[in-house]
């Protein structure tokens, strides 16, 4: 599928182009670095200005909006206008809903009664005011706050700024949802709880407040207009998420001395939820009740605790800690958990009530593809099928609304039909029953086919030899036509960044981390010197070799291949009953000696890629033995380490030349240097041997040569 650039076409509604952005942020996860921010200075430096105005003020902290550097009140308009339009067409719908209008007056009136909205006199218009429409939002899904009221800081009035518009959203604090995902499958006891109400915990600065006004109307007063301001962090404000995970981070930076309890809450927090375990009953119960103290210091109340263990239950309930029991299913970052059966489930519910609805048409398969919550690639087989089908329909070149041809439709409503299949679909929560870091494995597999590629990993015990499914990641084809050993060794670069991704996340040993591919063309190459290839070969390699030990990839048959079926893509019921993609080549399950064993094949010369080979008028091509450098390259997995051997090697050939006074100390800095000038001298002969040639002779370099810019 063509890269995704910029914004969608106007006939692309904004909700659609912020629900694919999102799809395509949450595929990219665990394969590109997706840190909490692109700038870490930048980061940092608006921490300590957000920090040097933030407040602790007797159990509450209190925050500044998080203005421009260049903000002028004067380009701020009151709005005033529009929210008072925006009131005279909310009260008649809440009218017609009785349920709803009570409710909206009730979440103000206890607002009110908490100091979190506070009375303001309407006659005071001074320049430094904003009133902020606003409407109500109801989560049918939620057991505590039904009716949210969420605010429009994006309203503006002619040619003002709006109050988003003189805000700055903030750098994303969140931890990654696919690293939660992933560490939260480690704890053989997990728990869950959020904050109550935890934007309305913070408290926004009295000179600041201003800036957060609203009307409504005094049904007890003859409808008088009346008019109120936030005291506390509202919804709809862009800078509020950060304000919130700000404080956040600023209030258990406290608790450093305190290791454990550091990292639970500054790598489990999302927003306002909280996702961890331990590998025992008591660790999970002083873990948990640690959280809540360290909350509680901040004047935040944490609630609804959920547990995969019984045991634990109790323990709560008998220190008076507020768990959820009645209901089996929470939903943690888009998936759901059943604590009774401790799987975990995706939530298609949504999808399956969409697609009744949709039209065969390039915007409402947009729409499914964008509906789509996968981001560990549970179901990847199933969804490249339909991401083929999209990429296919941007080749046709089809407006938004055209109906799609015959084929592309048969496979969509094909697809769709198999959606539902999906439901039956449980994976097992924890990876291990004792999960210790010292006895896994990472073994990521990779594959490609003319319609996509990609890689699947997997977690492996080394003494009992159980297999888990950790992730799963997948790329439509290029629409550029590709040989299939390039697609191949882009399949082997997704794996590479898996590779390294789970490494870190997990803090495994790069010694025990493997890779494989059935491609022995690129496994040639991964294993070949990257100077050795074209370009394109070049660049990948030599990122797969940073990345991970080419020493520890390795050939496995095409049928033994789990990740062959995200490549070309299966039916949902056969991904389900799949037992290598849920468990690994059957293999992974046995002793290492069991394993398969790596081969050379000889690789047809019209695709190695390599560089600069020579051939005759008879077309033979004719190839040097290999030189001792490219042995040293291939078994050697870092340039000083080369450049050590190389030394010693030019030292023996010294020593061979005396008779006497041999050198027999450690190397010196002089045979570094040697070393290095000869290994450099070596490639930039091979690589430059024609224009050195002519150079030798006083000729000028060709105008198609490399060295010509310089």
């Amino acid at each position: 599928m063509p890269e995704v650039r910029g914004q969608l076409p106007e006939a692309c509604s904004c909700g659609l182009e912020e629900r694919f952005k999102s799809f395509f942020q949450l595929e990219s996860l665990g394969i590109y670095d997706s840190g909490v921010s692109d700038n870490r200075e930048e980061t940092e430096l608006m921490m300590q200005r957000f920090e040097g105005g933030l407040e602790l003020l007797k159990g509450r902290y209190f925050a500044d909006l998080l203005w421009k550097s260049e903000f002028d009140t004067r380009l701020l308009g009151s709005n005033f206008t529009v929210a008072l339009k925006r009131l005279e067409s909310l009260i008649p719908k809440l009218e017609k809903n009785k349920w709803l209008h009570q409710c909206y007056d009730s979440v103000l009136k206890e607002q009110l009664d908490l100091g979190v909205i506070e009375p303001c006199n309407l006659n005071d218009q001074n320049q430094n005011s904003y009133y902020m429409p606003h409407r109500p939002v109801v989560k049918e899904g939620s057991e505590t706050t039904k009716v949210r009221i969420v605010f429009d800081a994006s309203s503006k009035q002619g040619n003002f700024y709006s109050l988003n518009g003189c805000l700055m959203p903030g750098p994303n604090l969140n931890p990654s949802i696919l690293d939660l995902l992933i560490n939260f499958r480690k704890h053989k006891i997990a728990f869950s709880a959020d904050i109550e109400k935890a934007f309305l915990q913070i408290g926004i600065k009295e000179n600041e407040r201003d800036f957060l006004r609203f009307l409504y109307l005094d049904k007890n007063n003859d409808n008088e207009l009346k008019c109120f301001r936030m005291t506390r962090v509202p919804f709809g404000v862009t800078c509020s998420p950060f304000i919130l995970a700000a404080t956040i981070k600023h209030h258990i930076k406290k608790f450093k001395g305190n290791s454990e309890v550091h990292e639970m809450l500054d790598s489990s927090v999302y927003v306002d939820d909280l996702f961890y375990g331990g590998d025992s009953l008591e660790k999970a119960h002083q873990l948990s009740t640690d959280a809540v103290n360290v909350f509680r210091e901040a004047g935040m109340n944490l609630r609804k605790f959920q547990t995969n263990s019984t045991e634990l239950i109790k323990i709560w309930v008998e220190n008076n800690v507020t768990s959820e029991t009645e209901n089996d299913n929470r939903k943690i970052l888009g998936l759901i958990w059943n604590v009774n059966t401790d799987t975990l489930k995706l939530e298609i519910d949504s999808l399956l009530e969409m697609i009744p609805n949709l039209k065969c048409t390039k915007r409402h398969i947009l729409k499914t593809v964008a509906k789509i919550f996968d981001p560990v690639g549970f179901i990847s087989p199933f969804v490249i099928r339909v991401k083929c089908l999209l990429q296919q329909l941007w080749e046709l070149g089809l407006d938004f609304d055209d109906a799609v041809p015959q084929r592309v439709r048969q496979n969509w409503l094909e697809w769709c039909a198999k959606v539902e299949t999906l439901k039956s679909f449980s994976l097992k929560r924890t990876l291990f029953s004792n999960y210790d870091v010292d006895e896994m494995e990472i073994h990521v597999f990779a594959d490609s086919s003319t319609k996509a590629y990609g890689a699947v990993a997997y977690i492996r015990h080394k003494r009992t030899f159980e297999v888990q499914f950790v992730l799963s990641k997948t790329r439509v084809a290029p629409v550029k036509k590709l040989t299939l050993p390039r697609l191949e060794l882009l399949g082997a670069l997704i794996a590479a960044r898996i590779a390294n991704y789970l490494k870190s996340l997990l803090r495994i040993s790069a010694c025990d981390t493997y890779c494989w591919t059935d491609s022995s063309i690129a496994l040639n190459w991964i294993k070949g010197s990257a100077i050795r290839w074209k370009q394109f070969v070049a660049n990948r390699v030599r990122e797969i070799q940073t990345l991970t030990d080419p020493g520890k990839w390795k050939f496995c048959e095409g049928r033994e291949n789990p990740a062959d079926l995200l490549s070309r893509g299966c039916s949902a019921q056969k991904l389900l009953n799949s037992e290598i993609w849920w468990s690994g080549a059957r293999w992974l399950s046995q002793p290492k000696y069991l394993w398969p064993a790596t081969v050379e094949r000889k690789i047809p010369e019209e695709i190695t890629e390599l560089k600069g080979v020579k051939t005759v008028v008879q077309n033979i091509t004719v190839q040097k033995p290999e030189h001792p450098f490219h042995c040293l390259f291939n078994k050697c997995s870092s340039w000083s380490k080369v450049v050590r051997v190389a030394a010693w090697c030019l030292r023996f050939i010294k020593n061979l030349q005396k008779t006497n006074d041999k050198t027999k100390t450690f190397l010196l800095t002089s045979e570094f240097e040697e070393a290095q000038n000869v290994i450099l001298k070596y490639f930039q002969e091979e690589a430059f041997h024609e224009e050195i040639q002519r150079l030798k002779i006083n000729k000028p370099i060709k105008t198609h040569s490399k060295l010509l810019a310089f």
